[in-house]
This record gives structure tokens, C-alpha cells and sequence, in this order.
């Protein structure tokens, strides 16, 4: 079963944000409700089932596949450990004996006499999911993991790659026009989340992976150096599980485009705060954006909130959202343009028009009417929308 999504969002500082950190199966919980959590800390752990790995014996051995029951050394139901004898022929007058080794770890789960086939199920692996965000337990899921709440700000980028990670939060430039190089990138910057301007350097890159910073946030990359810091093209509208040395998070566009003033002046604010980054970013239908979440901190001695929930059933996990974590489009919220040719472009939602309209592609979709900036209004695929809550 899917799980399902985050309980997401406000965007204001000090704004309630929660998140729902469940296992992808079920298992044991290790946090209770109003418990204080850091991002590192495990919610839920569970053993994912061991991938199964079939052996030719019959091949292996020159035999007929009804012989191979015949010549086991281990049974069903035993364990095996690499490299030792899984199958072992008696020879000639006890000599000449020839072996089918097992190629891993893992326990014999089935014997086939008509394919001479044997299946080992390797060892279970460990499953662990982390609260991610630094705030208290609202709720517990049985079997699945919990809610996290925080008091915060959440931004969201446009473009991502790398996973969940956290640190502190500081920043590299103070100008959003300013092109990120490796001379900006100093050793203070180890374990952190760092913030840049309208571009990054292909050095600034590598000067920051050397230094081992734990997120970089931009307003722009060019293609080119996306592409060698991935080590390969992006084929597949889906990220979060790169092979990278740190995450990554462009708030803007692709080239050379300045951060968004507003954002960088919250980024700003909040310097030196813990941050979250998840750079997970899905492009196809439901899509998903790499978030950011900059936590307000608990002062010493401050109680925690009472909690109105215990425990969620994680079937009614959805029906127990709270209205104020919805992002819904209504008339007068700040939206960003997320497709051509306004892309990246902020502006007020001032209509939405009840019945869909043909966009230029010559489809009809829901639309809305965004004033920019420049105060003029623009008609807009909703799906194309963002909210911009600060």
C-alpha cells in the first residue's frame, strides 16, 4: 500500500508545520507522542525481506535437475553462508567430488526438481525512517512511524537532486545576482546547509564536496555543470536518490537566474538556524518539489503544546488533516509561475475562473489569473502554480 502524502505546509515563520514519516512496510515504532525529536533521531525501524537468488545447481554440476535434491548439502529451511558448499556430487570412489558454492549470505527458501533450480533468500535489511525535521511528536501511526510537528518556514525550490539532510543554516552571498565560486566556499562550512545566488561554479562545486557541506542552495545552475556534478545526463523526471556528495536545491530556474529577493531575505533571517533539505523532485504527474524547512527554535524551558492526538490509524491519516496544513489556490495568495513563459515569475492570484480554458498547447485545463509584478494579469494552468506563503 502507498503511503500517504505529507501533511504539508504553511510557509510563514513561525508558521505549524508537520510531516508524516512513515515506513514503506510495516514495523516497530520508537517514539511516543509529545516526545522531542531531532532530524536524526528514528521514528520507526523495520527488515525489509532479503532479495531471493536463484542457483543453476543442475547447470553447475553437469546433472539432471531431479538429480539435485539428491546431492544438497543444505536443505530447506538452513542457512548458508557465502563461498560455503550448497550442493556436492559423491565422485568417483569418493574422489573427483565437484561443489555448487552459495554466492551469499541468506537462508535456502525452495528446491526445484524440475528446473535443478535453488532459491536463497538473502538476509533481511534494515528499513529506518528519521523525524527529518527538529520539532515533538504529535502522532503515532501503529506499526507504520509518526507525525512530526515544528514551528518553522517552508520554501520550495524548483529543482532538486540528493536526499533528506539537515544543518545549519549560512550563507555564502548576500547578493542574489552573484555568481557562487569556489573563493566563497571556506572551511567554517563543513556539515552545513549553504546558501548561494544566481549561479554556482562547476569549482564551487567541487570546493564545497571537498569540504563535505551537507546542502547547497541556488537560484540558478547551468545544465552543463548540473550534468558533471551528477556524473551522467538526467533522463527521468524523478531525483532524490542521486548518487551526489551533497543535496542540492535550485529555487529559481536553469542558467544563470537570480534567487528571488523574498527568499533570500527569509534565507537571511533565519541564518544560523537548524534547516531540513530534501532534494527529491518529481517532474510527471504528481509532482513533487524539493522543500526546505528552517526551524524556529524552542526556547530553554519553553512547555510543550498540549496534544489533541494520540494515535492515527494510517488509513484515516488524511482524514485527520488539519485545514490550516492545506495548500488549496484562493483568490488573493501569493503564487509563483512554475512553466514557460513565466517561469519563476511571483505574483497575487486574483481569479479563478470556474469553467477551464484552452491553454496555447490547445488543451483545456483549470486555469487561474495571476497579476505579476509588473501588474500584468496572465492566465495560468493551476497545475502550474505554487504557493508562496511569506
Amino acid at each position: 500500500m502507498t503511503p500517504p502524502s505529507d501533511l504539508n505546509l504553511a510557509g510563514q515563520p513561525g508558521s505549524v508545520l508537520r510531516r508524516q514519516r512513515l515506513l514503506p512496510l510495516a514495523g516497530e515504532v520508537r517514539v511516543r507522542v509529545g516526545q522531542r525529536v531531532q532530524p536524526a533521531d528514528v521514528v520507526a525501524v523495520a527488515a525489509q525481506p532479503g532479495a531471493v537468488v536463484p542457483v543453476n545447481v543442475a547447470h553447475n554440476l553437469a546433472l539432471m535437475p531431479e538429480e539435485v535434491p539428491g546431492v544438497l548439502v543444505k536443505q530447506v529451511g538452513e542457512d548458508v553462508q557465502a563461498g560455503e558448499a550448497l550442493a556436492r556430487t559423491k565422485g568417483l570412489f569418493g574422489l573427483l567430488r565437484t561443489e555448487c558454492l552459495a554466492p551469499c549470505d541468506g537462508k535456502v527458501v525452495s528446491v526445484s526438481a524440475r528446473t535443478g533450480q535453488v532459491l536463497i533468500e538473502a538476509p533481511p535489511e534494515p528499513v529506518h525512517v528519521c523525524a527529518f525535521i527538529a520539532g515533538e511528536i504529535e502522532a503515532v501511526v501503529p506499526d507504520y512511524g509518526a507525525v512530526v510537528k515544528t514551528n518553522g518556514t517552508l520554501l520550495q525550490g524548483i529543482f532538486g537532486v540528493g536526499g533528506e539532510c539537515w544543518g545549519e543554516l549560512v550563507l555564502a552571498l548576500a547578493d542574489p545576482e552573484t555568481v557562487l565560486t569556489a573563493q566563497q566556499i571556506q572551511a567554517g562550512m563543513r556539515n552545513k546547509v549553504v546558501v548561494g545566488g544566481a549561479d554556482v561554479t562547476a569549482d564551487a562545486l567541487d570546493q564545497a564536496a571537498n569540504l563535505g557541506i551537507t546542502a547547497l542552495i541556488t537560484g540558478g545552475i547551468h545544465g552543463r555543470i548540473l550534468q558533471e556534478f551528477l556524473g551522467h545526463d538526467i533522463t527521468v523526471g524523478i531525483t532524490g536518490n542521486d548518487d551526489v556528495p551533497f543535496t542540492l536545491v535550485v529555487t529559481e530556474g536553469f542558467g544563470e537566474v537570480a534567487m528571488n529577493r523574498q527568499t533570500l531575505a527569509v534565507l537571511r533571517q533565519r541564518e544560523g538556524a537548524l534547516t531540513s533539505v530534501n532534494g527529491a523532485t518529481q517532474l510527471r504527474a504528481g509532482v513533487v518539489r524539493p522543500e526546505i524547512v528552517v526551524m524556529q527554535k524552542v526556547r530553554d524551558g519553553e512547555p510543550a503544546p498540549q496534544q489533541p492526538t494520540a494515535v492515527v490509524d494510517r488509513e484515516s491519516l488524511d482524514d485527520q488533516k488539519p485545514a490550516d496544513d492545506r495548500a488549496q489556490l484562493a483568490v488573493g495568495c501569493r503564487v509563483r509561475v512554475t512553466c514557460a513563459p513565466y517561469f519563476g515569475r511571483v505574483g497575487r492570484l486574483v481569479e479563478l475562473p470556474i469553467t477551464g480554458r484552452e491553454l496555447p498547447s490547445g488543451s483545456r485545463a483549470p486555469v487561474a489569473l495571476v497579476q505579476l509584478a509588473t501588474d500584468e494579469t496572465v492566465c495560468v494552468a493551476r497545475a502550474n502554480l505554487e504557493i508562496v506563503a511569506w
